[in-house]
């Protein structure tokens, strides 16, 4: 099974809704307006064990606050409860969120 981007809040998406990366997705996601589906795509390849990048609460995105590991952008994963909690020790999402999405 090829990973999945899960785009979740700040995206115009609900949480349910997947897209297999590498899709053409004709420009209707923010992220990719933002530029930064390149950046997602690096993304796998540094993740490229996850399953699923969950990404949250993109506002105002930039390479520059993606390599200085910037809070605006939040990566959970739901391959792994590991992956999890060390995202969740970065970033400011709550724990009963975290839970929510793990599960």
């Amino acid at each position: 099974m090829d990973a999945q981007v899960v785009a979740v809040d700040g995206l115009g998406m609900g949480p349910s809704e997947t897209y297999p990366l590498g899709k053409d997705l004709d420009g209707s996601m923010d992220v990719v307006h933002a530029g930064i589906w390149d950046i997602v795509q690096e993304l796998v390849q540094l993740f490229h064990h996850i399953r699923q990048l969950v990404i949250y609460r993109v506002y105002k995105i930039r390479k520059s606050f993606l390599r200085a590991n910037s809070r605006i952008f939040r990566i959970v994963s739901r391959a792994s409860r590991n992956d999890c909690q060390r995202f969740k020790n970065k970033s400011k999402i709550p724990t009963d969120r975290m839970k929510r999405v793990v599960h």
